[in-house]
């Protein structure tokens, strides 16, 4: 198993209008959620650093809304330290978040 390092950068939608929504579907993980910068014109940034090389992460867009989601095999690493999502939000339009755990 090789670990593997997934970038984020998720730019604002389109619609200036419409209010983002972000959803996160997450197995196991450790979360680290921080304020981006005041030069990040991204809505999110960050990694998902997987130590196993077999939980990859999935980002799906539908218009205003974004979900990120962990796989849910934490079989993969129950020897390994757990994978890590660090995120950085960006402060420049206001969002709702939920999260499924």
């Amino acid at each position: 198993m090789s670990e593997t390092v997934q970038p984020i950068s998720i730019a604002y939608p389109d619609d200036a209008a419409a209010r983002p929504r972000l959803r996160l579907t997450l197995a196991p993980i450790r979360l680290k959620i921080s304020a981006a910068g005041a030069d990040q014109v991204e809505w999110l940034s960050g990694t998902f650093t997987d130590p196993t090389g077999q939980m990859p992460l999935t980002v799906q867009t539908d218009g205003a809304n974004l979900r990120i989601t962990s796989s849910k095999n934490v079989t993969a690493f129950r020897r390994l330290k757990a994978p890590v999502l660090e995120l950085k939000i960006g402060g420049k339009r206001p969002f709702s978040v939920s999260m499924d755990l």
